[in-house]
């Protein structure tokens, strides 16, 4: 009977244990971790053994938003994630959608507003380029101004 208990508790303890490994490489990723948007893309780093850096630049971008939870409210912080099309496998369950996320961001809605208008200006710029447009142009006025 003790054998079949502590089988018993092993696989049922497994969540409790999972989550703490987690919790402890969440401690060890921590100081590789960082996030940076520019006028061209937006970059994470972050990283366990090594370190990983993705750019994502603004063309790919179809969907930006804000994420803030209670946990998060309690140390007013969000989360800003944002789509590129890309999939991944999901197994036997097809593909899911993967997101790129800016996670314990203080103050989250002044950087998703400073996000979004780059990403418009950008978007703009390349759709209807400064040496394109007429002198009159009632259209979108973006102040995104290329280096030459």
């Amino acid at each position: 009977m003790g054998g079949f208990l502590s089988i018993f508790f092993l696989l049922h303890m497994a969540p409790l244990w999972l989550s703490i490994i987690n919790m402890l490489r969440l401690i060890l990723v921590y100081r590789n971790t960082r996030y940076a948007y520019t006028n061209k893309r937006m970059m994470f780093r972050t990283g366990f053994f090594g370190i990983d850096f993705k750019s994502v630049d603004y063309d790919k971008m179809q969907n930006l938003e804000v994420n803030v939870g209670p946990l998060e409210k309690l140390f007013n912080v969000g989360s800003i994630r944002t789509f590129t099309g890309e999939f991944a496998s999901a197994g036997e369950h097809g593909t899911r959608p993967v997101y790129n996320v800016f996670k314990a961001i203080e103050d989250p809605y002044a950087v998703y507003k400073a996000i979004k208008q780059v990403s418009v200006d950008i978007k703009t710029d390349w759709n209807y380029p400064n040496n394109l447009r007429p002198e009159e142009n009632s259209g979108y006025n973006t102040t995104y101004k290329p280096k030459p």
